[in-house]
Order: structure tokens, then sequence, then C-alpha cells
């Protein structure tokens, strides 16, 4: 059993981020010393921003990958005891974990005695190191949102985290960032990543009642999330420290009907001691009732295709970041696309084939806004979608595409409700595109069948003008169901 549960501990936290998981905003670990004088305001990151919870919380939001000059490293170390039980501390190089400003002799002496790849060489500038291990994962990553200097401290924005419980090795990574050499101090802020925050908005908008008996009832998303696909209603065990409140489980005997990674869970959270040894962290152990399993709808984001105009012949770098999953892409989608781009749009690749468009598509958690859009007669969708996508701003040859993708999809239904979404979608599927456009349209379509009309606030659609080097996107999602 204690080994059960230790096991669950190792899971549970690998899903957290490594240094100390989605802080609030005004939470930071600093190299600073106390004594120091105030500090003037801190600058605002660019690449990411600050999002309140539910509860008054705030958690940092990454947007944009740091555009600056970095360098990451992932790397593994083998245990010291294969096929046991001993965390692999001794082959883990002596004073490897790090997160300090140091100049250039110091950063040169620490990867040559911990055996990590000198990336740098220069020595007029001071160095950002933050070297961070796990033990028992596979793999350690991390994204760099931003860094701003604030007089000799260095802020970094960082999103870190791990993958997989491996009992024999320990995963790691180095990040390392050239800056001025005024820098003397680092303060590092934790950042989410879209849909982290969204899960974190969820989370603080749970309601959980206690009963004298122990008992724990839930409502919310919660439920769905940490118990998998279990019916409502069914009796659990839970794990709840008063914060977090995300170690849910059911029974075994109950479990061993559902899948293994749950009945994993449920073996380890059998009724136990209110500590779990080795973590230093105290739980309640008690039964809850789940009252409802409400998901986060996941949708397809149907053939979002990119057009690129430049003003002349022009090699242009895109890459998406996407909240959820890429299942196809055209030309194949690498890390990014790479392409020449003419002023007509069209596009050639490296082996010299020519494209009229990017195309990707995949899958996203979320929820569209539907509060303001338009109720359409499927006879008249053709007409509605000229007139729309015109005042959105795309030219002819787009709207045509558009319209003969979707089109065979609407036209038949006896009402559709449309949408045109922003937020709601480029939040969840950020372009990053080099050299950055002059004009950027990004049209995308939410809609659903309806059997009947439904009254909606109208949606009012503009676009601005296109000049310079513009990039125009669209696509859509049809939404389950016939209801509103």
């Amino acid at each position: 059993m204690k080994r059960n549960i230790l096991m669950l501990t190792a899971l549970l936290l690998a899903a957290l981020v490594l240094l100390s998981g989605c802080k609030t905003g005004g939470e930071a670990v600093t190299t600073e010393p106390s004594g120091a004088e105030p500090a003037a305001p801190a600058p605002d990151p660019e690449n990411c921003h600050l999002l309140e919870l539910p509860d008054g919380e705030q958690i940092w939001v990454q947007d944009r990958d740091y555009d600056g000059e970095f360098d990451l490293q992932s790397m593994n170390f083998p245990s010291s005891d294969p096929g046991g039980n001993t965390p692999p501390r001794a082959a883990i190089p002596e004073g490897f974990a790090q997160q300090a400003v140091l100049d250039y002799e110091s950063y040169a002496a620490w990867c040559t005695a911990c055996g990590v790849r000198q990336a740098y060489d220069d020595p007029t500038k001071h160095y950002l190191l933050i070297a961070c291990t796990r033990e028992f994962a596979s793999g350690a990553y991390a994204r760099l949102a931003d860094v701003k200097l604030q007089g000799k401290k260095a802020l970094v924005w960082l999103w870190d985290s791990v993958e997989g419980y491996y009992p024999e090795a320990s995963a790691a990574y180095v990040l390392t960032v050239p800056v001025a050499a005024e820098a003397e101090t680092l303060e590092l802020r934790q950042v989410c990543t879209h849909s982290q925050a969204e899960e974190q908005r969820r989370l603080h908008s749970t309601e959980i009642t206690e009963h004298s008996d122990g008992s724990i009832d839930v409502h919310g998303w919660m439920a769905y999330r940490y118990i998998a696909e279990l019916p409502e209603g069914l009796l659990c065990y839970c794990l709840w420290d008063g914060a977090e409140r995300i170690y849910l489980c059911t029974d075994d005997e109950t479990m061993a009907e559902y899948d293994s990674g749950v009945e994993l869970l449920a073996e380890a959270c059998t009724p136990m001691a209110e500590q779990v040894e080795g973590t230093g962290r105290w739980y309640r152990v008690g039964k809850l009732t789940v009252l409802s399993t409400e998901k986060a709808a996941q949708y397809t984001y149907a053939k979002p295709v990119i057009y690129l105009y430049p003003e002349k012949e022009t090699e242009v770098r895109v890459k998406l970041k996407l909240d959820g999953s890429l299942s196809c892409s055209y030309p194949a989608y690498r890390e990014g696309w790479t392409v020449t781009a003419a002023p007509d749009g069209t596009l050639t690749d490296a082996a010299g084939q020519r494209y009229n468009y990017l195309y990707w598509e995949g899958a996203c958690e979320g929820e569209f806004d539907l509060s303001r859009g338009f109720c359409v007669r499927g006879a008249d969708t053709a007409a509605f979608l000229e007139e729309a996508l015109a005042k959105l701003g795309l030219n002819r040859r787009e709207a045509n595409e558009f319209i003969v993708y979707w089109l065979p999809l609407m036209q038949d239904n006896p009402w559709n409700l449309i949408a045109f979404q922003g937020a709601a979608y480029t939040e969840r599927a950020r372009l990053e595109i080099k050299p950055a456009p002059d004009t950027l349209l990004r049209v995308y379509m939410a809609w659903k069948p309806l059997p009947a009309p439904v009254k909606i606030a109208p949606q009012e659609l503009t676009a601005p003008a296109r000049r310079g080097f513009t990039v125009v996107e669209w696509g859509g999602s049809e939404l389950p169901g016939e209801g509103f």
C-alpha cells in the first residue's frame, strides 16, 4: 500500500509544474537578498497576461514564446539504483540545480562541472541560469514566455512541466538567457498555458460541500476531470488538502470495470492515514458523491487555411500554438511552416512545390461565444455568407473557397445559428508569423443546425483595411446538437 501511495503522489505531482505549479501572479521565486532597496514597479510582460480566477486568485497565462535570445536543453540522468525505489540523486551532478544570475566565468565553470553544453561564450554578459531536475520522470520541459530587466533584477516568466512516471531515471532541463552585465538577481514567475488556465478556472468554480459524517459532495467540472467516465451518484473516496482539491478516485472494487489508469488511482487511494508519507502534506480522507459530471466540450477546428500576401516575394515562417491536438496539415507541419510567398498568394516550399494556402485541422477543448450572432434559414445561407464575409474582409477568392466548403453542410438545415468568433478562437489557436504581418484577418465561424428559429442579439461585423503584408485565415466548427 505504501508503495502505491508513493506512486500516486509521484504521478499527481508530475502533472503540476516543476518549480511551484501555476502560482498566483503576485507569487514569485527570487534570488534577491533581504534588505535590498525597494525596486521600481515591475514592467509588464509582452507575451503573457494576468488572469483573475472566480475566487480572486490571479495566474499568469502565456500567449507567445519569448522572441529574444535563449538556449533550452532537456536531458535525462540514469538511476543510481536501477529497478529499485531509491531516488537517483547520485546520478545528478552535484550543484546541478540552479536558479541564479551568473557571470561568464561562473557559467562556464558550472557547464564544465555538470557536463552541460556551453551555449554562450561572451565574457561581457551575465547569464540567467535555471536548471531544474525531476526524479522518477521520463521528461522535463519548459517554455520561456518573457524576460524583463528591472534595474539589477531580471524578471523571468516561465512554464515548465514533467512527463511520465519512470523509476529508473531522472529528467532535467537547463534554460540559459544572456543578459546585460548589470543584472544581479533573478525573480521567476510561473505561467500557465491557455488550456491549463481554463482548467484552473473550472477548478476554482467547482463547489464542494462537506457533511458532518466526513462525506463531501462535489458539483462541477472537477468531478469529471479527475474521475474520468464515471456515472453520476457513484460513491468515491477523496483526498483533499483544502486548497488544491484534485485528488479524487473510486474504491478499487467498483473500479474494476473501468479503465486501468483510473483503477491504479483507485487502488492507491483506498482509505489511508491522513498524512501521505514523504510529501509533507496532510489530507482529509473521506467519501464523496459525484453530483454532476460537467465536461469541457471538445470541438474540431475544421479547415482553417492561411493565405499569405507579402508586398514582395518573401520567405515567411508560420507557427501555430494550439491548445489542443493537430490532426492534419498540408503542407506537413514540422514545428512550423517555412515558405516563400509571392504577392499574389502563391506559396513555394524548399522543394519547389507550390500551394495556394497553408491548411491545418485539429481539436481543442473550450466553449465558443454564442452570445451574439445570426439565425439564418438554411436556404438563405449562401447569400448570408457572401454578405457577411465581405464585411469581415475576405476577398472574392477567399469567400468563394469558404462558402463551397461550408455550404453543403448548412443549406439543407431548417435553420442555422451562426456566430463569428474572436478571442474564444484566437486565444486557443495562436499564430506566430515572421516577418510580422501589417494586417491580420482571422475569420472563424461557429455554427449549429436548428430545427426552428431562435432569437439572438445581432453581431456587428467589421474588418481593418488591408495594407502592407496581409495574412488571412478562415475556418469553422460545427457545434453538436440541435438545441440552443
